[in-house]
């Protein structure tokens, strides 16, 4: 007697496999684009934050290389923020003890002697550096009180750098996007941290 085995064999899926494939493939990329979202928000705020410190430092040598204050100046504009540079108008703004102790005071300051330290104009009717200002894209901008920017406190922060590299006066202020922040501090020294 012959035994004849018969093997069958299954080409191909069925249709249930087929559908079982795509639904995984559809989770797996979901789950990657969402992932992707966050890598290219977080190398914009990255940039962002690259931007912000090579300004300061460039704004730091300038200032020490031309033997004058600078001023800088970052404001929020809309969802975005300006970085803007000017430069001492009239004479007081060669005492360099006399900007450090007055923080670079523009016009009028009443009832000190601060006045016109480093301009003898209103900063509305300075103009700035065209050639150094910058626009930061989608990062928002505020002072802050300490460390932990317990108080937000403007939506413009002024700084000053001397013409021996220093700042006089350290403060803080935090940078920020919709989903990440980064607290920053000008040091008397002058360096951003």
């Amino acid at each position: 007697m012959k035994i004849s085995l018969l093997k069958t064999f299954k080409k191909g899926m069925t249709l249930v496999e087929i559908l079982i494939v795509i639904a995984l493939m559809g989770i797996i990329g979901a789950i990657g684009f969402a992932g992707f979202g966050g890598i290219s928000s977080g190398s914009q705020f990255a940039a962002n934050k690259a931007t912000l410190t090579d300004y300061l430092k460039d704004a730091r040598y300038r200032s020490y290389s031309e033997g004058k204050p600078i001023k800088v100046i970052l404001e929020v504009d809309g969802d975005d923020y300006n970085l803007k540079t000017y430069e001492p108008t009239g004479t007081r703004w060669r005492d360099i003890n006399l900007n450090r102790r007055c923080d670079c005071a523009i016009g009028d300051v009443s009832g000190t002697d601060c006045d016109n330290a480093f301009s003898n104009v209103a900063l509305a009717s300075m103009t700035s550096d065209a050639d150094l200002d910058k626009k930061v894209e989608q990062t928002l901008i505020t002072t802050c009180d300490d460390a932990n920017c317990t108080n937000e406190l403007d939506t413009k922060v002024e700084m000053c750098f001397l013409p021996d590299g220093t700042s006089p006066s350290a403060q803080w202020f935090k940078i920020y996007d919709d989903d990440l922040s980064q607290i920053f501090r000008l040091n008397n020294t002058g360096y951003v941290e």
